[in-house]
């Protein structure tokens, strides 16, 4: 029911805003479980966490309500804590740190814009691997032929690729590959809307 955690040492947030701390892993758990949350893991935490405790300045501790040998799995996957940099969100609010996001990866956004594109940076320095590639850029495009085209004409590099097109795509020189490790995507769009306590709840619909 009780679980240490040794956070690494000298792991910056982007832009100065310091290094990494026990502090902020807590004030991230604090920020997930609050009342106004509604992320579809707050409840998950809530039941599970009895307290949290800063032991120094690297060293966190989670105490569980009840004995749960899946912690770490849910940290890493299932249930997945971001972890935030308190002094950055207490200093701009957590509306503007929401639309200007502050990490710790090899990549840094420099520019969102939603339901368009995301654009990230790769530093030139990081503690655990320098990107290969110094721009990245997501772009949201639903449609299976626009994707093509892109490929097509170069403004993709690489492109998510139903099986249905796949065939196509190489007959235009191109190469198809299929992950070994494939990715999820997970739309949370509920966006806390199946909880009783949330005004616009409506029992009918079956979420």
């Amino acid at each position: 029911k009780t679980w240490t955690f040794f956070v690494r040492r000298g792991i910056p947030f982007h832009e100065g805003w310091g290094d990494v701390t026990a502090d902020d892993v807590k004030f991230s758990f604090e920020l997930l479980m609050r009342k106004d949350a509604i992320a579809s893991t707050t409840s998950h935490w809530r039941k599970l966490i009895d307290r949290i405790e800063v032991v120094d300045r690297h060293t966190l501790r989670l105490h569980l309500k009840a004995s749960e040998p899946d912690v770490l799995f849910e940290l890493s996957s299932a249930r997945e804590v971001q972890i935030l940099s308190k002094k950055y969100v207490e200093a701009v609010g957590i509306e503007k740190a929401g639309d200007k996001i502050i990490g710790t990866g090899p990549y840094q956004l420099v520019e969102w814009r939603k339901g368009e594109a995301m654009r990230y940076k790769a530093l030139d320095k990081h503690w655990r691997i320098v990107p290969a590639f110094k721009e990245l850029v997501y772009k949201f495009v639903p449609e299976d032929s626009t994707r093509v085209a892109m490929l097509r004409t170069g403004e993709a590099d690489i492109i998510e690729l139903p099986r249905s097109l796949k065939k196509e795509v190489q007959a235009a020189g191109f190469e198809a590959r299929r992950a070994l490790w494939p990715g999820v995507v997970v739309y949370g769009m509920l966006g806390g809307q199946y909880l009783k306590e949330r005004p616009t709840y409506d029992p009918k619909v079956p979420w």
